[in-house]
């Protein structure tokens, strides 16, 4: 045997004295018990485990509701020489504006400060002249009870409103609440009808479930704009609340 070879022996056997050793230790360890629940110190596990086969699939579903409140944007726009007269101004007649509303039954929580802005104008021959100065205040106006939201337009435009951006028209949260169930429970169904279908054209079994996630839920109001409101002798009937919800599904086949 020459040197070289000698060396190379002498690597083998060092290697395999280890491995000896290690497994040796896993053996002992695996045998010794804890005294309290005899249970192994050292589990080990099985060779070979194969991950479940998944099948993923998405699910998506729609729900519709009948709005049982409003929002109505309204405001008062005004114009003076100076900012401290355009602001004294805005305030005097949106003091009116939000007391015609007290006078309905509208509280002040169901109004909220939506714009408020102070900017100059310019005169249109000299565009670095301030001719004066203009604020918008809006509101918006909760109305949960729909047969009101003329009235309430009416009342705040006699009282000196002279911006009526809107109305959109939603739900409240337990309305809201509903719908998003009710859409939730159609996507998870979508998701079963689509996974049982392409499980039984691939000639798979499902037998379980893996993860579940919600991706999404959402609903839209229905909005009618300005333009609509023009027309005082046509009556405002909302359209249904749309929403949403999209799961994705992993399911356990064999």
């Amino acid at each position: 045997m020459n040197l070289r070879e000698m060396r190379m022996y002498v690597v083998v056997l060092v290697v395999a004295v280890a491995l000896a050793s290690v497994g040796g230790y896993l053996v002992a360890a695996a045998q010794q018990r804890n005294p309290r629940t005899n249970e192994p110190f050292v589990v080990i596990g099985e060779e070979g485990t194969e991950q479940p086969k998944t099948l993923v699939v998405t699910g998506y579903g729609w729900a519709s509701a009948e709005p049982d409140m409003a929002e109505v944007s309204l405001g008062v726009l005004t114009e003076a020489a100076t900012a401290t007269e355009a602001v004294q101004e805005n305030a005097e007649k949106m003091s009116e504006v939000i007391n015609a509303l007290k006078d309905l039954g509208i509280t002040e929580d169901d109004m909220e400060t939506q714009h408020f802005s102070v900017y100059p104008m310019y005169s249109q021959s000299d565009p670095s002249w301030v001719i004066g100065y203009r604020v918008s205040n809006v509101l918006i106006v909760d109305v949960h009870d729909l047969n009101m939201v003329g009235r309430v337009i009416d009342a705040a435009t006699e009282a000196g409103a002279n911006q009526v951006q809107g109305v959109t028209f939603t739900l409240s949260e337990d309305k809201s609440q509903t719908m998003k169930l009710e859409a939730l429970q159609k996507a998870a169904e979508d998701a079963k009808i689509k996974a049982e279908t392409i499980a039984s054209s691939l000639g798979v079994e499902i037998v379980g479930i893996q993860y579940v996630s919600e991706s999404t839920v959402w609903y839209q109001p229905y909005r009618v704009d300005v333009e609509y409101l023009k027309a005082p002798e046509t009556p405002i009937i909302p359209g249904d609340v749309q929403g949403s919800a999209t799961i994705q599904v992993t399911y356990i086949i064999q």
